[in-house]
């Protein structure tokens, strides 16, 4: 399967293949899961649509890891559009082209696994650079590890409806970095706690820092008063 890959104009920059087997399949063959054409800059553009194709009328945008599940997503009709930054790497170029091309919401959509999590983390601390970006992020039922294995099994609903329960960047952030603790033992608690009071600082709208609080607060168990002071 061969997919075109643009800039944000929508302008060619190279081709992405992919072999049309499973994991199981392509494995033994020795197949790598992807082919880039020579000299494709990835780091240039997104999969899926161009970004003025994406954000047009609404300036918002659904960010997902896969080639394909941008283009599958797309095809059964999500709304925001979605585009593929093509791995669990966004790059410098990409966040910027958004803010270029008058994006206002992104809203995330990657893997729920590991590397996925590690991703949705890089490219929520490259939004909040991007003053005029405002970062959500979507989550799902565990059963589920990406948006097309959501959609396949229960219909491009159950993804709208992920998407209108997106979370706000600060309250993810908050529960993310807790959850990379034993947040039940005190060393754990500590080491959470110096962790999100470090980024808390450098949050600086009210509204954000609000939101912030309130779900540390709610992954440690920890009541307000207690946390202020830190």
């Amino acid at each position: 399967l061969t997919v075109l890959w643009r800039d944000q104009a929508g302008r060619p920059l190279g081709f992405v293949g992919r072999p049309p087997l499973s994991d199981e399949e392509r494995e033994p063959l020795k197949l790598r899961k992807y082919h880039y054409a020579k000299g494709l800059e990835k780091s240039q553009g997104f999969s899926g649509l161009s970004f003025t194709q994406a954000t047009r009328g609404g300036g918002s945008v659904l960010v997902v890891e896969g080639v394909l599940d941008a283009l599958f997503l797309n095809v059964r009709g999500a709304e925001p559009k979605a585009v593929s930054i093509g791995g669990t790497t966004p790059s410098d170029a990409q966040v910027a082209a958004l803010a270029r091309v008058g994006t206002r919401e992104v809203l995330l959509a990657l893997d729920q696994d590991g590397p996925g999590q590690d991703a949705t983390l890089r490219l929520v601390q490259k939004l909040r650079r991007e003053t005029d970006l405002r970062p959500l992020v979507v989550s799902w039922p565990a059963d589920f590890k990406d948006p097309d294995e959501l959609v396949r099994a229960a219909g491009i609903v159950a993804l709208q409806e992920a998407m209108e329960k997106a979370e706000a960047w600060p309250r993810w952030l908050a529960r993310h970095l807790v959850s990379q603790h034993d947040s039940k033992t005190d060393r754990g608690l500590e080491l959470a706690l110096a962790e999100a009071c470090k980024v808390y600082g450098q949050v600086s709208d009210p509204l954000e820092q609000r939101q912030y609080r309130e779900a540390l607060a709610e992954a440690t168990g920890l009541p307000l008063e207690e946390l202020e002071p830190r």
